[in-house]
C-alpha cells in the first residue's frame, strides 16, 4: 500500500486516509483528520458566518433552496408509492401460497402485518444466504420464478413453534410451553398501578 505525508501534521500515512480529488486525479495533500479540522476551524470565523447569512439572501440560494424542498416533497410521493407496491406485492403472494386467503396454514392468523413465507423443508436461511436476498427481495424472487413449490404462509408464532419442534434452530430452545425460571414469581408478572412509577 501506498504512502504519503501530510503537509500539516508532517505524518506518513497510509494512502488510504486522504481524500481523492476527482477533477484533479490525485489524493489531497492533507489527511482526512488534518482536512476535517481545517474546515471545523474556517466555519467558526466570523468571515464565513457573515459570508453564509448573504447568501442565504441572495436569488441563487433561494432557487436552490425551493428546487430541494420539492425534490424532498417528490422523494417523500415515491417512498409512499413503493411502500403501498410492496404491500400489493406482498399481498399478491400471500394469496398465492395461502390458496385463495391471506391466513395462516396453521392457526389461521389472518393479519398480514405477522404473516411471511416459510419454507416447508426447512432450511430458508441457507436458501436466502444462497440467493443473496432477504426481506421483499425474496418475495420479488418467488415472483419472478412463477411461485415454485415447497412454501407456505406462516404467522410469526407458528413459524417459531416449528423450528423448535424440528430442531431448525441453531440452540437448544426448551419447548416445554408455560416454563419459567425459578427467578420469576407470580408477583414480578403482575403490572404495577398505573399512578406508580
Amino acid at each position: 500500500m501506498k504512502n504519503k505525508t501530510c503537509n500539516i501534521c508532517r505524518q506518513t500515512k497510509p494512502i488510504s486516509d486522504f481524500s481523492f480529488v476527482k477533477n484533479r486525479n490525485r489524493h489531497m495533500n492533507y489527511c482526512k483528520s488534518c482536512n476535517n479540522e481545517k474546515f471545523k476551524s474556517y466555519r467558526k470565523r466570523k468571515s464565513y458566518k457573515d459570508y453564509r447569512k448573504k447568501y442565504q439572501q441572495t436569488k441563487k440560494y433561494k432557487e436552490v433552496a425551493k428546487k430541494c424542498k420539492r425534490q424532498g416533497h417528490a422523494k417523500k410521493a415515491h417512498r409512499e408509492r413503493m411502500r403501498e407496491c410492496r404491500k400489493m406485492m406482498k399481498g399478491e403472494i400471500m394469496l398465492h401460497y395461502g390458496k385463495g386467503q391471506i391466513r395462516c396454514c396453521k392457526c389461521g392468523f389472518d393479519n398480514i402485518k405477522a404473516l411471511s413465507i416459510d419454507h416447508i423443508s426447512g432450511g430458508g436461511t441457507k436458501h436466502r444466504k444462497a440467493l443473496k436476498v432477504s426481506g421483499m427481495q425474496f418475495y420479488n424472487w418467488l415472483r419472478k420464478n412463477d411461485y415454485p413449490a415447497g412454501f407456505q404462509v406462516l404467522c410469526m408464532n407458528c413459524q417459531f413453534i416449528k423450528r423448535v419442534d424440528n430442531k431448525e434452530h441453531t440452540r437448544s430452545i426448551d419447548s416445554t410451553p408455560n416454563t419459567l425460571p425459578s427467578c420469576l414469581h407470580e408477583t414480578s408478572l403482575k403490572h404495577p398501578n398505573k399512578h406508580e412509577f
